[in-house]
């Protein structure tokens, strides 16, 4: 997608205190699971999850730095991204 696009449809998730929010998805709150390889943020209505690498690209053969999967509906959307510095 185009600069404009990707900005449009970026993810992001804040934490405030202890708690973590899909700020890109309505504030949805979100539950932090980490694991070896990943930190999990799955939605607590099961609306949808974001999954982000935290251990070795080269051990993981990872193609992305996150996959974003939410649901509207009936609809799934899933997509991976880089995270830009």
């Amino acid at each position: 997608m185009d600069n404009d696009t990707a900005y449009k449809n970026e993810c992001v998730i804040i934490q405030l205190g202890k708690k973590y929010f899909w700020s890109s998805r309505e504030n949805a709150e979100l539950m932090r699971i980490d694991a070896p390889q990943f930190t999990y943020f799955i939605h607590t209505g099961g609306g949808g999850y974001v999954k982000v690498l935290t251990g070795s690209r080269k051990e993981t053969k990872a193609p992305a730095d996150y996959i974003e999967s939410f649901t509207r509906g009936f609809e799934v959307v899933t997509y991976w991204g880089k995270v830009s510095q």
